[in-house]
């Protein structure tokens, strides 16, 4: 079951996060290289894309430390 949480339905978060988005030139998400797809949005990347398909969204894998060096090659490549 999928549950809203009070920080998820302030709309001056989302409000903050629309301007931050329009102003900026690179989103970047940061997550936790033991999963990074649990923890990447694709809905924020997506939502970059529209606002202006010039804008880049990176993904910032962080604990590589925690990967074997084959990993770490992998997800470089992906």
């Amino acid at each position: 079951m999928f549950e809203v949480t009070p920080f998820e339905k302030n709309i001056e978060v989302w409000r903050q996060l629309w301007r931050v988005v329009e102003r900026s030139d690179v989103v970047a998400q940061v997550v936790d290289a033991r999963n990074p797809e649990l923890y990447r949005c694709r809905d924020l990347m997506r939502y970059v894309a529209e606002v202006d398909p010039k804008k880049q969204s990176i993904l910032l894998i962080n604990k590589a430390d925690f990967l074997t060096l084959e990993q770490r090659e992998a997800w470089a490549k992906y």
